[in-house]
């Protein structure tokens, strides 16, 4: 499964139908599907385009409003990275390929311009890449 976090939780957040106490906990529950072994994946559709923003989302679960949607369903970074990196892979069915940095797969990445694990949560969203690699080629350079 795939979600997209900034339309479930960003934009929709606290009017996306769920109704009752903790219904929240009830809008794209990462934390529940990833504890119960539920394969998901996360993407943004390119809406917007940058999974930084998505992770944010992830680990954040603010909306566009301020609200937290949903606490007990936030991640850390270290959780919420496989789901946008080797999560993904697994998706498209290409996880013997892809999705981790391990000899003998493909070492697509990306050179950011800041320590995801060690930057304040609400910056995430705002993490660019220097450099972008395909293929061992480089594909975008700032």
């Amino acid at each position: 499964m795939t979600t997209i976090p900034s339309k479930a939780l960003w934009k929709r957040g606290p009017k996306s139908g769920a109704k009752g106490e903790g219904a929240g906990e009830r809008v794209t529950p990462h934390r529940a599907f990833v504890e119960q072994g539920v394969p998901i994946a996360v993407g943004t559709d390119n809406v917007p385009y940058s999974q930084f923003f998505s992770l944010w989302n992830v680990t954040s679960r603010e909306s566009r409003s301020g609200e937290i949607v949903g606490p007990l369903q936030c991640m850390t970074v270290e959780e919420a990275l496989p789901l946008l990196t080797r999560e993904g892979a697994r998706l498209s069915f290409d996880e013997q390929r892809r999705g981790v940095l391990r000899a003998g797969m493909l070492a697509d990445l990306a050179l950011l311009d800041r320590d995801l694990l060690s930057m304040p949560l609400g910056e995430i969203k705002d993490v660019r890449a220097r450099i972008t690699v395909v293929g061992g080629r480089i594909v975008h350079e700032t």
